[in-house]
């Protein structure tokens, strides 16, 4: 795909930046690709450069069937959970500072709203006009099976409303976009004055507060790294100001991600907002924490690699995809892949084929777990649904 020209930060439109780290992948497919985590040295701000084009970017999560949460009929609790607490944050502030909004009268819209999670929570606490976005068309009838919410299939650059909304919800989506700048500028067309957008993103202030897997925060789908100071000042440039700005930890299965949530008024910013600057030292720290980390993962896969053995690898995410890249994990044995999404099922990775978990019935292969969060979930499934008896190895 055509990489996408970074010449100029989008917060403070700076033309030099100081590359921080590197990152490859190797996606299914065979897909050798990387990105370049990139520092501008006029503001701080933080993202990934060398990147598709935005074309591409809406494409892939057109087809895209990872946000579909295999129908959504078992979404695991701990996911349930981090849309219940974005829920709890916004009720609590519409609630506490209702004027001049219409309380649940009020009219919301969900961004990149996959299968309409998030706003069941707010159609079962009264909020009656609320509508998603998302451009997978697979998420649509699943909303309206399982929720009874409305979702129109649309990315943001070609999505209308029919009026403005008085809330906008951004939830784990502005890390996501290529050029967010542009993305908010037409999102704040879509809020009327006075109304509010919420956002939740990835808190690179926090990167690695409790470090189990290195580099999990450069994910093949994550491109920008906010702290609160960049998230205020993107907002700022788009016609908003900070209500509300909270670190939190987000928890899945024992795994931590540090987030910052935050609610912004559509109305003139501060000129301390609109020049807001980052400090990149925690970033550098995480970097350099993870460098350590995975020096100790490489001597597993290295292990593995001397041996000879039979390998299956569980999982086919970001990890495995760094790994691929960037170790000797490609030197391993390895027979085949397995991944519980059915989507990525009867694709190829190193000459494999991308395998449901049923097909290892039978087999005596290792198992290599390349997964920190799910673990102990692919591990109980081995033991206990498959009977699996051959040796499970985890990083």
């Amino acid at each position: 795909m055509q990489a996408l020209a970074a010449d100029a930060c989008e917060l403070c439109r700076g033309t030099n930046f100081e590359i921080l780290h590197r990152q490859g992948f190797v996606l299914p497919g065979d897909q050798q690709a990387h990105y370049d985590v990139s520092c501008c040295t006029g503001c701080g701000f933080t993202f990934a450069r060398n990147i598709p084009s935005a074309a591409a970017h809406d494409a892939y999560y057109a087809s895209n069937t990872r946000y579909t949460y295999e129908g959504s009929k078992n979404v695991s609790p701990a996911l349930a959970r981090v849309h219940s607490d974005n829920f709890a944050f916004v009720d609590h502030y519409l609630s506490s500072n209702s004027p001049p909004l219409a309380g649940k009268a009020s009219r919301v819209l969900d961004v990149g709203c996959a299968t309409g999670i998030l706003l069941s929570c707010f159609r079962r606490a009264g909020y009656e006009d609320v509508l998603g976005i998302d451009p997978a068309p697979e998420c649509r009838p699943i909303a309206d099976r399982l929720y009874g919410v409305r979702i129109e299939t649309a990315p943001i650059s070609s999505f209308v409303p029919e009026r403005p909304f008085d809330l906008v919800v951004l939830s784990s989506v502005i890390e996501h976009l290529p050029n967010a700048a542009a993305a908010l500028g037409r999102i704040a067309d879509w809020v009327r004055a006075d109304g509010l957008l919420f956002a939740m993103v990835p808190d690179a202030e926090s990167f690695g507060v409790d470090l189990q897997e290195p580099f999990l925060e450069f994910s093949v789908e994550h491109v920008k790294f906010f702290t609160r100071a960049s998230l205020a000042r993107l907002m700022a440039n788009a016609g908003f100001s900070p209500a509300v700005q909270r670190q939190d930890v987000v928890l899945v299965n024992g795994t931590s991600y540090p987030a910052i949530r935050a609610i912004f008024s559509k109305r003139p910013p501060a000129t301390a907002e609109r020049a807001a600057t980052s400090d990149v030292t925690p970033l550098r720290d995480y970097i350099a924490r993870s460098m350590a980390k995975l020096a100790t993962v490489e001597r597993t896969i290295d292990a593995l690699v001397r041996s000879r053995e039979p390998v299956v690898v569980w999982g086919v995410g970001s990890l495995t995809a760094r790994l691929m890249a960037t170790t000797t994990m490609e030197r391993m044995n390895i027979v085949g892949f397995v991944d519980s999404a059915s989507g990525l099922h009867g694709q190829r990775l190193h000459g494999r084929e991308i395998r449901p978990p049923t097909w290892l019935r039978g087999r005596r292969d290792t198992i290599l777990v390349s997964s920190y969060v799910w673990a102990e979930a692919i591990r109980q499934t081995l033991v206990q649904d498959l009977a699996y008896q051959g040796k499970i190895v985890t990083l």
